[in-house]
């Protein structure tokens, strides 16, 4: 089956490694964010995970949600490699 949409895009040569850097923004957004003790963060629309693990890796509870499945299941499959617990 063609890969269509997201999926199609996303895991192109040299289009997977920008899926998985954050963003520069979100990165100093998450310095002001003090301590991650009790939060929780909603990354929605979080394709492969680019923003979440770098949450999760700050110790914030967090919860990713996407349309594709492919993003899901590349997704978890990197958390558990890294012991990070993504919902």
């Amino acid at each position: 089956m063609a890969q269509t949409g997201w999926d199609a895009r996303w895991g192109t040569e040299g289009k997977s490694e920008y899926w998985q850097t954050p963003a520069r923004s979100v990165l100093r957004f998450l310095e002001t964010c003090g301590p991650a003790e009790g939060k929780r963060v909603l990354d929605l629309g979080c394709g492969v995970g680019r923003h979440a693990f770098a949450f999760a890796e700050k110790g914030y509870g967090v919860l990713a949600l996407d349309e594709s499945q492919t993003a899901i299941d590349t997704l978890r499959a990197a958390a558990g490699e890294y012991g990070l617990l993504i919902d």
